[in-house]
């Protein structure tokens, strides 16, 4: 997507005391096309939005006299969450992460952080005219999209204002500067956010988030065996390979299908994968049964001439004291069959 396509959906406030709300619009379907866009083009998609991520409208939250700081995050893959920094009546700032499915993460933000976030809001949802800069001759082919909005409850005589502003993130912008500074400084505030590796997602904010949502109990077991945890290492990849990029090695205890192998898990699994076309590997829930133990959800792909099946499996590694290092001791595989078994992301496709 052109990083010229820009959405702008600015909200100004006037004078009289009154909240200013943006009139209906039909933006034009060039702006509206790819990369989940559709939330962001009409009120009905941004309602649409906001239901799935189980959040209120910024309008609601300032009339209750919430300050608000929010971002959306939109790509073709899903599973962005929003980050919120919020100051409610009466209550410390704090910082809101909302996925899909209810899941939800909160704490507590230092003064410092939120008078960050205030100064650098000043200019999120203006649009300045770019400066002429070298390109490096990449194209950015259907880049995401960000949204910003800023919400300041009334305090006499100034009325409540909102601003909201819509961009692509092919290129740089206040509002995208400001969206990913909020990543940044919520992955900050959850010690499970920053035990994730950020050189195995796509960036060091957003993505950490949407894994975070997903680990679960002990979320810094998690975290750690998440980061050991690849996917598969590609076709022809020897056993070493297999177990830098999953875990698997000898001492695995391999279920295939009710079929159990106690030793050689190496050499049946690989032999069952190569026999398989575009075999792939993904986590879906990891949780942290403790801090020595650790169990994961997930599922294998391949492809067939009658379309794509699946097989979901589970995990169970633990911590070996000696080794000082997370290994896989059980690994469970279900039949493939046709249907997607349950929401689930392969490692590291879309974070």
């Amino acid at each position: 997507m052109s990083a010229a396509l820009f959405l702008s959906l600015a909200l100004l406030s006037s004078g009289g005391g009154k909240q200013v709300t943006a009139p209906p619009e039909t933006p034009s379907t060039a702006y509206c096309t790819g990369a989940r866009r559709n939330e962001v083009c009409t009120a009905q998609g941004q309602a649409a939005l906001r239901a799935e991520l189980g959040v209120a409208s910024i309008e609601d939250e300032t009339a209750a006299g919430v300050e608000v700081y929010r971002a959306f995050y939109l790509e073709g893959g899903g599973g962005r969450p929003a980050v919120a920094f919020v100051r409610r009546p009466g209550h410390n700032p704090m910082v809101d992460v909302s996925g899909t499915g209810g899941r939800k993460m909160t704490a507590e933000v230092p003064a410092e952080v939120w008078a960050t976030v205030r100064e650098e809001a000043a200019d999120a949802d203006r649009a300045f005219v770019p400066l002429p800069q070298e390109t490096s001759g990449e194209i950015c082919l259907d880049g995401g999209a960000v949204m910003v909005e800023i919400g300041t409850p009334a305090l006499r005589p100034r009325p409540a204002s909102v601003r909201r502003r819509a961009v692509s993130n092919c290129a740089a912008s206040p509002t995208l500067r400001f969206t990913t500074l909020l990543a940044n400084l919520a992955v900050a505030r959850f010690p499970a956010c920053l035990a994730i590796d950020p050189d195995t997602v796509s960036d060091p904010g957003v993505s950490r988030l949407s894994w975070c949502l997903r680990l679960e109990g002990d979320q810094v077991a998690a975290a750690e065996v998440r980061n050991r945890f690849r996917g598969e290492p590609g076709e022809g990849a020897l056993p070493a390979a297999w177990r830098d990029a999953t875990g698997l090695e000898a001492g695995t205890r391999l279920t295939w299908n009710g079929e159990v192998f106690e030793t050689g898990a190496p050499a049946v699994l690989i032999a069952r994968a190569t026999a398989m076309s575009g075999f792939e590997l993904g986590l879906s829930e990891i949780r942290g049964v403790s801090s020595r133990e650790v169990r994961t959800t997930g599922h294998a792909s391949s492809v067939t001439d009658s379309g794509s099946r699946y097989a979901a499996f589970t995990q169970v590694w633990r911590y070996d004291e000696n080794g000082r290092e997370w290994r896989l001791r059980e690994w469970t595989f279900g039949p493939f069959e046709g249907r997607e078994p349950g929401s689930v992301g392969r490692l590291p496709a879309f974070l």
